[in-house]
């Protein structure tokens, strides 16, 4: 698992693609000890989601989190507050999600969840302090062949001329050829490999690696990457000797 971190509390809301709702709860535990007579933790559209929906939930982020990990899964961010209140917002949400499809009488599909995505794009669209993309079922060999195909659609006759197909020609049609390359790729758990991830873009990043597990990166061993990144000479190919002379 790649983290791009900003603080450990924002990759376990990353890691659990989790759509937060502006809702201010004091953490789920003492959310359930005031609940009402029927032990609804909540309700909408006037229906309970009970204890046992919320555990439910719970156990599928889970494993869910378990297979995605493997051996770097730790059980242990399942017992943070904010990771609880962010699955229990969830679960909410989805309820929301169900209440309102089925007042318009159909079911969620992927077009429906991809307006749900373009609308939080929509609401966060002001917000300069950190640009966050989630890479969902993202694969950086898959990336190429669907930028190569899509160069060719766009531009047939470059099938006749592949010699003067260039690296700009074909990065514009990358999914991420919005962002700017990565600067510094930071990967937990002690693994030493990219693991297909963003292939074409990591081509001069820094890579850093560390055992920590990921629940354990706070905010001291972000300090110790960025300070290790620093010391790194960046060279984009050149020698050290042609940096120097700029």
């Amino acid at each position: 698992m790649f983290d791009f971190v900003y603080r450990n509390k924002r990759l376990v809301q990353v890691i659990l693609f989790l759509m937060v709702l502006p809702f201010a709860f004091v953490g789920i535990d003492s959310y359930v000890r005031t609940s009402t007579a029927d032990n609804a933790l909540a309700r909408v559209d006037g229906q309970p989601i009970l204890q046992a929906e919320f555990d439910n939930a719970l156990r599928n982020q889970q494993e869910q989190m378990r297979q995605i990990l493997g051996p770097n899964f730790d059980a242990r961010m399942f017992d943070s507050p904010e990771v609880r209140q962010q699955v229990f917002e969830s679960v909410v949400n989805q309820r929301l999600i169900q209440a309102k499809t089925q007042k318009l009488g159909f079911t969620a599909t992927d077009a429906q969840l991809q307006q749900l995505i373009r609308d939080a794009e929509t609401v966060t669209a002001g917000n300069e302090r950190l640009h966050l993309s989630v890479c969902a079922s993202y694969g950086g060999r898959w990336d190429i062949v669907q930028a190569v195909r899509s160069l060719l659609a766009t531009q047939p006759e470059l099938a006749a001329a592949p010699d003067s197909i260039g690296e700009d020609d074909l990065a514009r049609h990358l999914a991420l050829a919005f962002a700017p390359e990565p600067d510094l790729l930071i990967r937990t758990g002690g693994e030493q490999r990219i693991s297909n991830f963003l292939l074409w873009q990591l081509a001069y990043t820094e890579l850093y690696f560390t055992d920590l597990l990921w629940p354990d990166f706070d905010e001291a061993a972000l300090e110790a990457a960025l300070a290790w990144y620093r010391s790194r000479e960046r060279r984009f190919g050149r020698t050290s000797a042609q940096v120097a002379a700029g």
